[in-house]
């Protein structure tokens, strides 16, 4: 059950190739979209696609983070750098190196909000391009079985397309697991260092560092992983709060966030969480925790056929899935946090079951395929469909996708 594509890939370009694809990607953007996908193992693919995602961003309209960090941006005109870095409102939407210098930088072209989005997502795609998919290219430029495939989309839609609204987190996230994955691959811990990278862009992420540098030194206790995991979803189907717990530790006071050192606004936090899962859209909430069953039961199913042969080769990566996971757990009484940390959960066991469907397809027999199949089918569908229902309105916008730079 192959599916057998050709996985021939030109190391050289010539020029007259790189003009065309550049004329093609300026003029019908959508066409260059197209050929990016169809020829996605060729090396000019993640360049068009890139080269599309400035001219998405261009044509939509900042909202959320993005909308917030556009109108401090328009207060940051005519200021210098280290002005902008004391800005107060810098300090208070962010003061990581990414954001402070994305906008002066931005800045010292134009003010142009369509400019500021359009930059916005063409880094939030380059590096999910180089964080995410260039580390894998040397599994999906083979030949991929149906069950590869299916987890091949899930790696990809498990990350929604108009994340690049969050502006620093998500960016900082794929610097993280750019490295991570280089740091597997490779097993030289110069990329487990510079994962720290990521703090540059978003200071929470400074908890994936923590985690991935303490997994680095753990012996391979499993049990250990498994009991943290465990008490994680104790402490989430119970009334306990993890983050009260650690508010109250007085070894924190001036080193804790105001949401979880400040009682009152903690238990506001709390109170908003719960009541946002009670009456929001399942639709959209129970996205990321239904879409997890199906390369969790992948998982399963491979081991149950080939054993703990995979685990051994990939074991931190392994055992750094299920603490993220842990994590998310604890900090489910903080809408965000859970969110944020479920969400980079659910794309590590994707990359995972991927990594681990890719080094065993041609020993899979035709039962243990169709059952892959069977588990994660709907749960990718899920994946595809739910970003695209809820930002409709903005992707049934015309000029979208019929457009350019130089007609809009």
């Amino acid at each position: 059950m192959i599916i057998n594509k050709s996985s021939n890939n030109s190391t050289n370009l010539d020029w007259a190739t790189i003009i065309i694809l550049t004329i093609i990607a300026a003029f019908f953007p959508i066409i260059g979209l197209c050929l990016s996908v169809m020829f996605f193992r060729q090396k000019y693919a993640p360049w068009l696609f890139i080269a599309f995602s400035f001219y998405f961003g261009w044509f939509y309209a900042p909202q959320l983070d993005l909308l917030v960090h556009y109108e401090h941006f328009k207060t940051l005109n005519g200021k210098s750098l280290l002005q902008s870095w004391a800005d107060l409102n810098t300090i208070r939407l962010g003061k990581e190196v990414y954001p402070v210098l994305f906008k002066y930088t931005v800045g010292l072209i134009s003010d142009s909000q369509n400019l500021f989005s359009a930059c916005a997502c063409t880094v939030y795609s380059s590096l999910f391009v180089f964080g995410i998919l260039i580390p894998l290219y040397p599994l999906y430029k083979q030949n991929m079985s149906i069950p590869s495939w299916l987890l091949f989309l899930g790696v990809i839609f498990s990350v929604e397309f108009y994340w690049f609204l969050g502006f620093r987190f998500w960016s900082g996230a794929f610097v993280f697991i750019g490295f991570y994955l280089r740091y597997i691959n490779s097993g030289e811990s110069k990329y487990l260092w510079l994962s720290a990278l990521c703090t540059c862009f978003h200071y929470s992420l400074l908890t994936l560092f923590a985690v991935a540098f303490i997994n680095h030194f753990l012996q391979n206790n499993f049990y250990l992983y498994y009991g943290v995991l465990i008490a994680s979803f104790i402490i989430r189907f119970s009334n306990f709060s993890f983050l009260r717990f650690i508010g109250g530790l007085r070894i924190l006071d001036g080193y804790a966030k105001e949401t979880i050192s400040n009682e009152s606004i903690r238990i506001s936090v709390e109170k908003l969480a719960v009541e946002h899962r009670e009456f929001g859209n399942q639709f959209y909430l129970l996205r990321e925790q239904f879409a997890i069953i199906g390369p969790l039961i992948a998982i399963y199913i491979l081991y149950k056929k080939f054993g703990n042969s995979f685990f051994i080769k990939y074991n931190k990566l392994w055992s750094f899935c299920i603490l993220i996971l842990s994590l998310a757990n604890f900090g489910y009484s903080d809408l965000t946090f859970f969110d944020r940390f479920f969400k980079i959960a659910l794309l590590l066991f994707y990359i995972f079951a991927y990594m681990f469907t890719m080094s065993e397809q041609n020993k899979l027999t035709i039962k243990s395929q169709l059952n892959i199949i069977l588990v994660l089918t709907i749960p990718v569908l899920y994946l595809i469909i739910t970003p695209l229902v809820e930002q409709r309105e903005s992707l049934l916008d015309i000029k979208l996708w019929f457009s350019n730079l130089f007609i809009s």
